[in-house]
């Protein structure tokens, strides 16, 4: 099926991973920049914390812009929306990273529901009230 076909229908797991690993990428880039130089200037615990806000904000500015995804999601053609189809609110988009959080604390069980769920939805997704689709 094209992916033309596919507008509006719920991703799946496997494209969603693909994204997910972009955006790693993307966050691991910006983080190894700033940690580059925060422990240039031997600001340790500076370099973590700045490092974290860096993800925070990545996962909370793109996906409630009007770009509606992340860049990993952008690249692969995915949005993600409120249940209405609706961009997110910024306070969603912290409540699906408050998710993902939940979701490494638990062997990334949260992120392997989407390939079992007829909506496939994840648990920041569920946590958020969120769907990701193609656009």
């Amino acid at each position: 099926m094209m992916q033309s076909d596919n507008v509006g229908h719920p991703a799946g797991f496997w494209i969603r991973l693909v994204a997910m690993i972009i955006d790693g990428i993307l966050v691991g880039i910006g983080y190894s920049v700033i940690l580059f130089v925060m422990l240039a200037i031997e600001m340790f615990a500076l370099a973590f914390v700045i490092g974290f806000i860096w993800a925070l904000g990545y996962h909370i500015y793109f996906p409630s812009s009007n770009m509606m995804a992340t860049p990993g999601k952008a690249i692969l053609g995915l949005k993600i929306t409120d249940d209405f189809g609706s961009q997110i609110s910024a306070g969603k988009a912290v409540l699906r990273y408050v998710g993902y959080i939940i979701n490494a604390l638990t062997l990334n069980i949260g992120f392997l529901i989407v390939g079992f769920t007829d909506n496939k939805r994840g648990l920041h997704d569920m946590v958020a009230s969120t769907r990701v689709t193609y656009k």
